[in-house]
């Protein structure tokens, strides 16, 4: 029989995510995305990493959880 899956602490989620580096400017939106939703204290400890992280940098953050995703599509319009 097996184990039901196990929940990954936020700090696990951090550990595992892909890690690119970026040349942040102020007013940019830096969007965190969750496969699964957060408990509260995951969402308190994932922030606080956050902030620490970002401390300084005039950059404003997104959190998306259980798998939702942002896009924006514009129409190209005519001339």
């Amino acid at each position: 029989m097996s184990e039901p899956p196990r929940n990954m602490t936020a700090a696990e989620l951090l550990d595992v995510t892909e890690v690119e580096r970026l040349a942040l400017r102020p007013g940019d939106f830096l969007v965190f995305k969750s496969p699964r939703r957060l408990t509260d204290a995951e969402y308190a400890e994932l922030k606080e990493r956050i902030q620490a992280s970002l401390a300084g940098l005039s950059v404003r953050t997104m959190l998306l959880e259980d798998g939702l995703d942002v896009q924006v599509i514009r129409s190209e319009q005519a001339p």
